[in-house]
């Protein structure tokens, strides 16, 4: 069994817990560097998307502006199926 010094003297372990300092120090910048580079991340996807990406999100704010200046929606005027109701059979049911 090792001998302790008789008094509060830790100075024989100092290296080694030196080591542990360092290393939850060393870890802790790894993590806060992962969470910091996961978050660069996903905003440069959302401020610089892809080129597909771009042109399927310019495509669809072209449809959006194009109904709204149509004033009508997407749908209308489209042959329906036979088994497809009219869009406003709810409203006449009650009535």
């Amino acid at each position: 069994m090792p001998t302790w010094p008789a008094s509060n003297n830790t100075a024989h372990s100092a290296p080694g817990m030196d080591w542990v300092v360092i290393i939850h120090i060393a870890m802790l910048f790894f993590v806060l560097g992962f969470f910091a580079c996961w978050a660069w991340i996903l905003w440069r996807r959302c401020h610089h998307p892809k080129p597909h990406i771009k042109l399927l999100m310019e495509l669809e704010e072209d449809l959006r502006r194009e109904a709204s200046i149509s004033g009508k929606p997407d749908d209308e005027g489209k042959a329906r199926e036979p088994w497809e109701r009219d869009p406003d059979w709810w409203r006449r049911s009650g009535s």
